[in-house]
């Protein structure tokens, strides 16, 4: 079967669109990351982030969900191509998959920067009076959830991650 070229901007866009909504369904990674998106998006706007910090925020989340995408379509490229183990089809999923957790760790960064002093303003009102005031303690508390959420995307794999080639 033959792909068909796109013929203008309004069918380039369409296979675009398509494109997302195959990801955003059909990929549990994408689907969670969406998801994602729409608790730090809620939390930008209850934390009353500045425009600057959005656009970080939007960076950040967009890069992930991009270099996601691009990870799966290296993946299926490669399953459609073979299903025998092949060290340089193994190389090309590790290397797609290594670029989606750099993009994970980034967002993370951007995402502790922004929200960091909101959050810890919000424990201080918490932790006001308690024993628990010690900076690094409200550090740790706000890293273990960008950690969690880092490793809650890559430990259910997709079907797909089960193939030989990996």
């Amino acid at each position: 079967m033959q792909v068909k070229k796109n013929n203008n901007v309004e069918q380039a866009l369409k296979n675009a669109t398509n494109g997302i909504m195959l990801a955003a369904k059909g990929e549990k990674s994408i689907h969670r990351e969406f998801g994602i998106t729409i608790v730090v998006l809620i939390l930008a706007v209850i934390f009353k982030i500045s425009k600057i910090e959005l656009i970080l925020v939007i960076f950040a989340i967009a890069l992930v969900i991009v270099t996601e995408m691009i990870n799966t379509a290296i993946e299926l490229c490669i399953d459609m191509y073979t299903d025998k183990f092949s060290m340089f089809a193994k190389k090309a999923k590790d290397i797609a998959a290594g670029a989606v957790v750099i993009s994970i760790v980034f967002a993370g960064f951007i995402g502790t920067l922004v929200f960091y002093d909101k959050v810890m303003e919000v424990l201080d009102k918490i932790l006001s009076g308690g024993a628990v005031r010690d900076d690094y303690i409200k550090m740790i508390l706000l890293i273990i959830p960008v950690i969690y959420m880092a490793c809650l995307l890559y430990t259910s794999p997709s079907p797909r991650d089960r193939t030989r080639s990996r």
